[in-house]
């Protein structure tokens, strides 16, 4: 039982530690690219581009890991 107990805490802590990357990336991402008052305001098909970029790489990533399912 406490060999479940730990997996699952380590499963937990990864979870939580993604969820961290995540929004500290998201963060930067959004505030220098997508927010409206962008420090580098980005045109359309330029910014399709770059969030297309920004989220297939996040998928390879988690595919790459061997989470295809997340991904």
């Amino acid at each position: 039982m406490s060999e479940v107990l730990k997996g699952a805490n380590l499963v937990l802590a990864f979870l939580l530690l993604l969820c961290a990357l995540g929004a500290f990336a998201s963060f930067a991402y959004w505030g220098i690219f997508g927010a409206p008052r962008a420090v580098v305001p980005v045109p359309g098909l330029a910014r399709f581009v770059i969030q297309a970029l920004f989220f297939g790489l996040a998928a390879l990533s988690l595919a790459a890991a061997g989470h295809r399912s997340l991904a």
